[in-house]
């Protein structure tokens, strides 16, 4: 097994909500949902290397930057 190889990192989609509040409109964030959740709503986890590919259309880069740096950081300070 490789030491450097990637581990996933999950994340169930109703934690992300919360993640996201902070620094994010509630309209924003449900656009963000809808995006994630895609063509399946019963969808329950997503990788986080899955995200952003989700909501290039959709969010500007700067958008996007801080969607994936507020997830990041709450994994590296989980409180």
């Amino acid at each position: 097994m490789n030491p450097n190889a990637l581990k996933p990192q999950a994340f169930e989609i109703t934690a992300i909500r919360p993640i996201l509040s902070d620094d994010i409109s509630k309209n924003k964030i449900d656009r963000i949902m809808m995006a994630l959740r895609g063509n399946d709503p019963d969808r329950t986890s997503i990788d986080l290397t899955e995200i952003r590919p989700l909501l290039i259309e959709d969010f500007s880069d700067g958008d996007i930057n801080r969607i994936m740096m507020a997830l990041k950081l709450s994994q590296a300070n989980p409180n």
